[in-house]
């Protein structure tokens, strides 16, 4: 089920998302880049097989992105258990910011 089809996900919409969804996993990381949500967001919608993201109990450790993406798409994410560091450490979703700056573009 696409729950945003004819979107490109945007800072409000994944706040807004946030805000009324209840998340399964939660941060480990306090920013994210809303430009790479809407690619993968984009390509979970035709189809493409993302890798599992990794997961220590209820925390993301890997794949904050894929996860979001997922979550907003309804595309089914595999998920694979994973050991956490000293460093690892909850974010509540709430205080994640979410940057528009294209973190994979050419500077």
């Amino acid at each position: 089920m696409v729950l945003f089809p004819d979107y490109m996900i945007t800072r409000k919409i994944i706040e807004d998302f946030i805000a009324t969804d209840q998340l399964m996993l939660n941060s480990t990381q306090k920013k994210m880049c809303v430009p790479i949500i809407n690619r993968m967001f984009l390509l979970m919608k035709t189809g493409v097989h993302f890798p599992a993201i990794r997961i220590y109990d209820n925390l993301i450790i890997d794949g904050h992105h894929r996860y979001l993406a997922s979550r907003l798409c309804g595309y089914e994410i595999s998920m694979v258990p994973s050991e956490k560091s000293s460093a690892t450490v909850a974010t509540d979703w709430q205080s994640v910011v979410f940057e528009e700056v294209d973190w994979e573009a050419e500077t």
